[in-house]
């Protein structure tokens, strides 16, 4: 370096100085093997006054051969500094550079070297060579950044940002800093990427540059994504797709797309992401974007590779490497191959998936994208741990937590400790495998806490559920019933009780604290958990016993349980709620001969042999009250109509001895239990919506209806074309009733965004079928009781913490008790049970389950061999 150097355009002189005796401390920079010294200090000029503080910094820049004699830059801002002519040097302390052009001062706070300096003063004399010499110094960028030399893509970008802002160039400035930003990215410097974009953006809004701001709201959504922010990753992306159709711009429009689908297949939620990537690889094709094209088909293979799809996964992931070899994108020829390595791990073929991740893991290290060599270790993992060779599954496990926890990537850390909990536990080494365990469910925890929005809770519990149940398993093989139980109650209250209390944290129950709400309600609490492969565990809470006990299911049971939730009708017997109730769509009967009463029973029968059976010794005495706590596809079990027979021909169902509740949790049970709410005598009654098809009409339910509305309290009977989405919104917040007597759409959706499942069919307008979605429950209501009277209102889509559609909307919004069904349920039998259950509840005060247990065993008693018609309701709560 030397001594002094003259400022650019200016006459005036004012000497300014590094103050070395201001210096605090020396930081070490270590990045991709390279290091560098450099000082923290205070800049001031000749009278003293401060400048401003020099920050730490790890921003690389430097000659394209190696990073010795680098500039580091550590941030470019606009001062109003008085104007430069020389800068002096004191002893080995760094250099503080203010250049200035015109009247313009721009503060430097970087190290220069001497040649690069010279550079510019013969480069730069008039402004034609200096256009050439900064495009020369960004596409040397380019060039380096194409071939994964990212330190040196660096220094030739910052050079050209140098250059740029010596001539006022905004424009040019800015796609500097958004190379810049990408390279760090591409570094798994995810914070000071967002710095670069976020300058980026900061001159796009300035100079009105629409295309300026798309890219940059592209780039900070990937950033955000990769540090799990996930609210601020949305918002950007959005941005992006919100400007491209305003703009009418189909290459950032697609881009957008493909970022939302990666977005969405972080939270888990892969068919949403799957209609992104199918938006954005058309419009790629539309503009024979190759890049474009590659990119969505690595997408693709990798989003089918998680659904297990591996016809699609390999046809998308051939696709892809056949354009990156035709392009010679390297990274994306990493992970076609890793992806195809995925493939054949679900395949089982373990040592063919080893050598697709084997190349992919070379290339990510030839390319220096730490990100793919995370994901290449942890893919290697655990194939080595499926070939139950540990000791190397442990070792890949390791070292891809290591680069996610160099990289600050919390997902992917808590993943890695999740895996790595794998092999410990296949080597009997229980104790690492508690700790990984534990370790990834408190990162996912901090992830969850920071998130806004409920259904990204729900997503990322998903994830972190997996977790709970290895631990859970974890404390089973090791005798701790107590710890088993304590984890997996956890894991079930986390996401609904956030919900509910409105609260970021909630505390766990231990054992002891669910023994005294079991004794406090008189109940026993039956909880199952799908813990182990495919067989599950069973725990009975009475009093203040415990039992506890693995349970060997049949290997076809999820197939058996299914038969309760298929929607498809043949043969329409009975008009229903929700399409037409058949035998055929509960039970699938193999040959249309089969009598499909007799193969429903024998399933209610086997189904209480494997689930009822090994624990009938702890259920509680005859009228006893019971709350089953289920997950997985036991959640979906009609408890109340398992039955085994006492003699020949005599069934007993359990609702015949037994009071029978469900709830996603002892912790939200409990819940329930303590809401006291001012009864306020409204009753809102919506009763058989209009329809323009006449085949869709619901008498029963118009009659349900009536009835209803001369029974309960100061009621509001919204019935035919009353029942408008306003109307029923504007009844549904005053009401201490809610009883909804419709058609049920089980597995609708507001929009492919939504989590939620489920929708209640409303009045038809102007020909058109009108829906309220599960999404638009208000939030906050006061009532006391739901009855969903309608097909399939337990339905929705499957999450470890619940069923996520319409009896979930309620619930989350603060109702205590709701009742919903399992399947199609008939018209006329509904509204049998509808009014003998409020009969129950207004004129003989019983309670919620007390009455709806009378009510069905009303109609047992006329239809003993037929439980479908009487037994699809079940309560959830109070």
């Amino acid at each position: 370096m030397a001594n002094s150097i003259s400022g650019a355009g200016s006459e005036q002189s004012l000497l300014a100085s590094y103050d070395a005796q201001q210096e605090s401390s020396l930081v070490t920079l270590e990045l991709w093997g390279f290091k560098e010294r450099i000082t923290k200090g205070v800049v001031k000029d000749l009278d003293g006054n401060q400048i401003s503080e020099i920050a730490e910094t790890s921003i690389l820049g430097g000659d394209d051969q190696s990073i010795t004699g680098a500039a580091l830059l550590t941030y470019l801002t606009t001062k109003q500094l008085a104007p430069v002519q020389r800068i002096q040097k004191k002893g080995n302390a760094a250099w503080l550079v203010p250049f200035v052009l015109k009247d313009v001062n721009i503060l430097f706070r970087k190290f220069i070297p001497n040649d690069f300096l010279e550079s510019i003063k013969q480069q730069c004399d008039t402004k034609e060579r200096a256009d050439e010499f900064r495009s020369t110094l960004f596409n040397n960028g380019t060039q380096a950044n194409q071939k994964s030399r990212l330190s040196e893509a660096i220094a030739w970008f910052t050079k050209a940002l140098f250059v740029n802002i010596l001539l006022e160039d905004k424009v040019n400035s800015a796609a500097c800093y958004s190379n810049i930003g990408i390279v760090y990215r591409a570094f798994g410097e995810y914070r000071k990427a967002i710095q670069y974009h976020e300058k980026t953006l900061e001159i796009a809004l300035e100079v009105n540059s629409r295309e300026g701001e798309m890219k940059a709201y592209g780039n900070l959504g990937n950033a955000y994504l990769s540090l799990s922010d996930y609210e601020a990753a949305e918002r950007c992306h959005q941005k992006h797709l919100e400007i491209a159709i305003e703009e009418k711009d189909q290459k950032s429009k697609g881009d957008a797309y493909g970022n939302l689908g990666i977005f969405y297949r972080h939270l888990g939620e892969y068919l949403k992401a799957i209609e992104y990537f199918e938006n954005c690889l058309s419009i790629s094709k539309e503009n024979k974007d190759l890049e474009g094209q590659e990119t969505t088909c690595g997408n693709f293979s990798s989003t089918y590779g998680l659904l297990e799809d591996d016809k699609k996964a390999i046809e998308y992931a051939e696709k892809c490497l056949s354009i990156a070899k035709e392009r010679g994108s390297r990274k994306s020829e990493g992970t076609a191959n890793g992806n195809l390595g995925n493939i054949y791990y679900h395949k089982k073929e373990y040592q063919r998936a080893i050598d697709y991740h084997e190349i992919h893991l070379r290339i990510a290290r030839e390319v220096r994208s730490p990100e793919d060599e995370m994901r290449a270790c942890g893919n290697l993992g655990n194939a080595y741990n499926a070939l139950k060779d540990y000791e190397e599954a442990i070792n890949y496990h390791k070292k891809n937590r290591e680069i996610a926890q160099n990289l600050q990537y919390k997902e992917s850390e808590a993943i890695a400790n999740f895996n790595l909990g794998q092999p410990y536990f296949n080597q009997g080494n229980y104790t690492e495998s508690e700790k990984a365990l534990t370790r990834a469910i408190e990162i996912f925890s901090e992830i969850q806490r920071n998130l806004k929005r409920n259904e990204w809770k729900i997503s990322i519990f998903e994830m972190q559920s997996v977790a709970y149940r290895k631990l859970e398993c974890d404390y089973i093989v090791t005798n701790k019933a107590e710890k088993a139980l304590e984890v997996c109650e956890e894991g079930r209250a986390k996401a609904l009780y956030y919900l509910l209390s409105n609260s970021d944290t909630t505390f766990p129950l231990k054992v002891s604290e669910i023994q005294l709400i079991a004794k406090r309600d008189n109940t026993t609490f039956i909880i199952y958990s799908r813990s182990i492969a495919d067989n599950a565990h069973v725990w009975v809470v009475r009093g203040n016993k415990l039992f506890s006990k693995s349970l060997e299911l049949p290997v076809d049971i999820r197939e058996e349980i299914s038969l309760f939730n298929e929607e498809n009708s043949k043969n329409p017997k009975e008009q229903s709620r929700g399409g037409r109730l058949t035998l055929e769509s509960l039970i699938q009967p193999e040959e249309d001969t089969v009598d499909p009463n007799i193969e429903l029973s024998e399933n209610l029968k086997m189904l209480y042999q494997v689930f009822i059976n090994p624990i009938e010794e702890w259920l509680p005495s005859d009228n006893g009250s019971i709350t089953f706590i289920a997950d997985a596809y036991m959640r979906d079990l009609p408890f109340s109509c398992l039955y085994k027979e006492k003699e020949k021909g005599k069934r007993e169902y359990l609702i015949d001895r037994y009071l029978i509740t469900t709830a996603p949790s002892v912790k939200v049970y409990d819940w329930s239990i303590k809401q006291t709410r001012e009864i306020s005598g409204h009753s809102l009654i919506v009763a058989n919506p209009h329809t323009e098809n006449e085949d869709d009409h619901l008498g029963g339910a118009a009659e349900e209806g009536e009835s209803l509305a001369s029974k309960l309290p100061n009621p509001e009977l919204l019935a035919g074309k009353k029942v408008t989405e306003e109307n029923l919104l504007n009844h549904l917040a005053k009401a201490s009733y809610i009883h909804i007597a419709c058609h049920g759409l089980a597995e609708e959706r507001m929009n492919i965004d939504s989590v939620f499942e489920g929708a209640l069919r409303l009045a038809d307008q102007d020909n058109k079928v009108v829906k309220l979605f599960a999404d638009q429950i208000p939030k906050k209501l006061d009532a006391n009781l739901v009855f969903l009277s309608a097909c399939d209102s337990g339905k929705g889509s499957k999450k470890q913490e619940g069923v996520i559609g319409l009896s979930r909307a309620f619930l989350g919004a603060g109702v205590p008790a709701v009742i919903a069904t399992h399947w199609k349920i008939s018209d006329n039998i509904t509204q049998s049970i509808a009014v003998d259950f409020y009969d129950c509840i207004l004129n003989k005060n019983m309670t919620n389950a007390e009455a709806l247990r009378e009510a069905m065993l009303t109609q047992r008693k006329t239809y003993p061999g037929e439980p479908y018609l009487w037994g699809a309701f079940f309560l959830m709560g109070k």
